[in-house]
């Protein structure tokens, strides 16, 4: 097999199976696998096409405007990255997701130009049926989960069912993705690929390619994915318009099997749009001053909180952004006060659910505008292709479909491994060469063969590396497993192991924090500890602060490890009060990172009235519940201090009003308010 061959292999290979990694021993189900996977292949192919270039003694540059279009976009990517406020999380991408990084950013500019610098164009039909097999195994694996049957289930714990997920798969399934909108993505992404073979490839399978059409909309409308639906139906009214303005010139005898097509085809948009409205009106929000917290907030009111918290991030960091991958940094610092009143207030947001506004807020103006030149100019590319060829239904037809479904969805989400896999490689995949020229040389001499071995050993070098981040990861894991186990010895092992693979990783000194505290405060809680046992407590201690302290060195801009070091030192705090004051001290710092999270406002007020400073105590409750009126601990822990400094009068009014507005069946708030009224027997028999 030559090289040309291998690389085109491991295309098909990248398509078909980047869809179902997963993983259900590390951190991260999904993300992190795919994208390491991705990595892997994108090196082996980068490194391949240069060892074509160096066994055949050429460059091996084709020149195509699309080029120019994603080394604009990656150079956008780059800048940004050196404007950030946290370099290695612009490198990396964020923990959780790795997507979205420059170095993934990389990898899918040399999938792309790989792609079109070593494939040859007899394989795009080759290409395109790989795509179908894996969205039609994609969709295969998760309907069953609609009806209770969930084969990752079965694979994680050889049962099945859908227990083993807190999401409610039933409701709305992703597969092997993660989440319903991702798995929607994927389909809406290579929908119009099989309604193109079932246009171009009829004959004797036009059957089979129906049927797939309809398994996919079945599939995603079990998403229950809005911005699915609404991107399939974009896609698809573009599909009539690009598919009738190629049948419309076509002589009267053959005008039945096309008005055919055409009824189907309307047939088919008219009851995708008719879901899709009819979805999306009934779960439009209503005008209302506050949100209806027991039905859960929806995802339409989230967006747009969030997405006005994306512009004032971009309006704080307007040319190149806070960096990409750092939205769940920047975005905290200029967090509206009305996520608060929302159901998921807690919830950490490390993308901004809107592609553009991502890219605005990660990368400024800057890395806006070079992704917009790059989405925009494929498209034109793509469109410009058909206007080549309007008297039938091309490969750029189909991919040019396949965009700008992806876009709307992206609209209302952000991209994942396998969305950003089908945006930079479908559209290369249609501006592939006439053919690709393999050059024969003679027997190679010194100054190649030790340019191959140098390539062979940084390729094993980078690929070792991918390892070992997965393998820290997985330690990672463990560590986090064995601790809510208890096991505090294993998982601390477990942790170092990690570290030691990965020593620049915040997170890992930061769960071994966490780790340390509740171990340090295990052994205080001993009876009539010995002197070995308080020895240890005090050794466990100090490592808890060193290691808490080294990832903020690591990290400063990450805010759960701000309130991973609230909880050491609130735990710490049952060993020794003083450590208080050092909570109330991160709390502030904290503040500064996120001054509307009404959490840590909170938390500053039970700091300070541990402390003895109740004043201060009462004004931080006071602002806690300005930021969130709804928050009943916050109420009620102010009125339990009000009425302990005297004030009983205003204590009540706390209680009074999480019964009248939050909680009326709240049986603890109506005994203390009851308690407060009985009037006082100060008689003597």
């Amino acid at each position: 097999m030559n090289l040309v061959a291998f690389i085109t292999a491991l295309y098909h290979g990248l398509f078909l199976l980047t869809p179902f990694i997963f993983t259900w021993i590390n951190s991260e189900l999904f993300q992190i696998s795919k994208m390491l996977f991705v990595y892997v292949f994108a090196t082996v192919i980068g490194a391949l096409w240069i060892a074509r270039m160096i066994t055949e003694k050429r460059l091996i540059w084709r020149k195509h405007p699309a080029v120019l279009l994603v080394l604009i976009f990656l150079a956008g990517q780059a800048i940004a990255t050196l404007f950030s406020i946290h370099l290695r999380t612009s490198l990396l991408g964020y923990y959780s997701r790795l997507n979205g990084g420059f170095f993934s950013s990389l990898a899918f500019t040399v999938l792309f130009l790989g792609l079109l610098n070593n494939v040859p164009k007899k394989q795009i039909f080759p290409l395109l049926l790989t795509n179908i097999v894996a969205v039609s195994l994609a969709a295969l694996y998760a309907l069953p989960e609609h009806f209770g049957i969930s084969p990752s289930c079965y694979l994680m714990h050889q049962e099945f069912g859908v227990n083993c997920w807190k999401q409610d798969v039933q409701a709305r399934v992703f597969g092997t993705f993660g989440q319903p909108n991702w798995l929607a993505t994927y389909l809406v992404g290579l929908a119009p690929i099989v309604i193109f073979f079932g246009f171009r490839k009829i004959n004797k399978l036009h059957k089979l390619w129906w049927s797939l059409s309809g398994l996919i909309l079945l599939v995603l409308l079990f998403t229950g994915s809005r911005s699915g639906l609404l991107g399939l139906g974009v896609s698809g009214i573009g599909f009539g318009l690009l598919y009738h303005q190629t049948t419309i010139k076509k002589k009267w005898k053959k005008f039945i099997r096309p008005l055919k097509n055409k009824l189907f085809t309307a047939g088919l948009l008219t009851t995708i749009l008719l879901i899709g409205i009819n979805f999306i009106h009934n779960q439009l929000p209503s005008p209302k001053d506050t949100f209806d917290l027991s039905q859960g907030t929806s995802s339409v009111d989230i967006r747009l909180i969030v997405w006005q918290g994306a512009l004032k991030v971009w309006q704080r960091y307007p040319l190149f952004g806070s960096g990409p991958g750092t939205f769940a940094y920047s975005y905290y610092q200029d967090r509206p006060v009305t996520h608060n009143l929302v159901s998921e207030w807690d919830n950490l947001y490390n993308k901004a659910h809107n592609e553009l506004f991502n890219y605005l807020a990660e990368t400024g103006l800057v890395g806006a505008l070079t992704y917009s030149l790059f989405m925009g100019g494929l498209m034109w590319l793509l469109f410009d292709s058909i206007r080549t060829q309007p008297k039938q239904f091309s490969v750029a037809h189909a991919v040019l479909l396949s965009m700008i479904g992806l876009s709307v969805t992206l609209f209302f989400g952000f991209s994942t491994v396998t969305s950003n896999l089908l945006l930079f490689l479908l559209p290369a995949i249609a501006f592939l060469p006439e053919e690709i020229i393999v050059k024969k040389t003679a027997k190679m001499i010194n100054w190649q063969k030790w340019m191959l071995g140098a390539l062979m050993l940084i390729t094993t070098i980078i690929l070792w590396k991918i390892g070992q981040v997965w393998r820290a990861d997985w330690y990672f894991a463990q560590g986090k497993k064995l601790q809510d186990n208890f096991e505090y010895s294993q998982a601390a092992i477990s942790l170092e192991k990690a570290i030691k693979l990965t020593p620049r990783e915040a997170l890992y000194y930061d769960e071994l924090a966490n780790l340390y505290s509740e171990a340090a405060l295990q052994y205080s809680l001993l009876k009539e500890p010995d002197a070995d046992q308080q020895l240890a407590s005090q050794q466990l201690t100090a490592a808890a602060i060193q290691n808490s302290d080294y990832a903020l060195l690591l990290n400063p801009r990450n805010l759960n490890l701000y309130k991973t070091r609230v909880r050491v030192f609130f735990l710490l705090a049952q060993i020794d009060s003083s450590y208080f004051g050092q909570a109330e001290q991160i709390l502030k710092a904290a503040i500064d990172l996120s001054p509307t999270d009404a959490q840590l406002w909170y938390n500053l007020g039970i700091a300070q009235q541990s402390q003895g400073k109740f004043a201060q105590a009462v004004e931080t409750l006071q602002q806690t519940i300005e930021l969130r009126y709804n928050y009943i601990k916050a109420r009620i822990a102010l009125g339990d201090l009000l009425v302990q400094l005297g004030r009983v009068e205003e204590g009540k009014q706390q209680y009074q009003f999480i019964l009248d507005n939050l909680a009326t069946t709240d049986t603890e708030t109506q005994e203390k308010l009851r308690a407060l009224e009985q009037p006082i027997d100060d008689t003597f028999e």
